[in-house]
């Protein structure tokens, strides 16, 4: 990731006093690199013939290092950060003990726990992403969501880089959580410890954008769930009334607010409807509602529309 700035294979003399690197493509010989400080020359010869292809990285641990690397606590911390490599990465300790990295896979699987789980894909264009919500359940019946904290995990080209909740509405961060690995051209630019993101403004709204479209999709999953299985009539208000807090009518465009399940577009239509009533009664000699000014979706214009001919909006009927 940070390779631009120079400082990144070279961290290891941190923990090392030797590297020696063994590699080999394809129909080339291979190659042996040694580097036994950072003020000397690299030594670069060719391998021996039993160079397999690929590339082998020996870290020569310092004396201090040696105690803290034989209880392999840093393979835990590895395995945390290196989770969806398309390349996976072995390790092998002084004992020949070894360890896979990086070949997870980044939808989220199924738990055998009671309640029943939602995960939403995202629709990037190289990337990919996904949302989990977990719903309770009672005698096959759902009657609430389970709580879930964390936001999004922030993964690039497999890598961990940070974890945010401010990528979710507000209302759902205390519900849903989720996954991305960054790849191709939605990656973004990195600081250099490699633990921020620094998202220009179409990259923001491309990811808040298809994060919300995965929030209406995974909100349409489990209103159809509590439909299919017949829950209570309590059941089911109290499920849409908690969906639509993740609603935020300031941020639901066109193409969200008609996806939505018709039970959730009828509360955040209501909530919109309320706002401008409230904002119309200050503003009642007017032929329109300046504190609304902005609201150029459709759906929110039919609303406004509505009120500057002085007649109640009506609610969304399909």
């Amino acid at each position: 990731f940070i390779s631009k700035f120079g400082i990144g294979f070279l961290s290891s003399f941190l923990t090392s006093d030797r590297i020696v690197i063994r590699t080999r493509k394809n129909d080339y010989p291979g190659l042996s690199i040694t580097i036994n400080s950072l003020q000397d020359y690299f030594d670069v010869r060719f391998a021996s013939d039993d160079c397999s292809c690929g590339t082998e990285v020996t870290l020569f641990l310092s004396e201090g290092n040696i105690s803290f690397a034989r209880n392999m606590d840093y393979v835990c911390y590895l395995k945390n950060n290196l989770k969806f490599l398309t390349i996976p990465v072995e390790l092998k300790d002084h004992r020949g003990k070894r360890a896979t990295l990086g070949q997870e896979k980044l939808p989220y699987e199924k738990e055998n726990k009671t309640g029943r789980d939602f995960v939403a894909p995202l629709n990037f264009e190289d990337s990919e992403g996904y949302l989990f919500l977990k719903a309770k359940e009672n005698l096959g019946k759902l009657y609430a969501l389970d709580s879930a904290r964390g936001g999004i995990s922030i993964f690039q080209d497999g890598i961990f880089v940070t974890q945010i909740d401010t990528l979710l509405p507000e209302g759902a961060r205390q519900n849903i959580i989720g996954r991305i690995n960054l790849t191709g051209k939605e990656r973004c630019e990195l600081s250099m410890d490699r633990n921020r993101i620094f998202w220009n403004k179409d990259q923001l709204s491309n990811i808040k954008n298809n994060i919300r479209l995965g929030i209406v999709d995974l909100a349409n999953m489990v209103i159809h769930d509590t439909e299919a299985s017949a829950s209570p009539m309590e059941y089911n208000s109290s499920l849409v009334n908690h969906l639509a807090i993740f609603f935020d009518f300031n941020e639901i465009n066109d193409e969200m607010f008609f996806r939505l399940n018709l039970q959730i577009r009828k509360i955040v239509a209501k909530r919109f409807r309320d706002f401008i009533r409230i904002n119309f009664s200050h503003t009642g000699q007017n032929n329109h509602v300046p504190e609304a000014d902005g609201y150029a979706e459709h759906w929110q214009q039919d609303i406004l529309a509505a009120f500057a001919k002085r007649s109640r909006p009506p609610l969304p009927v399909n």
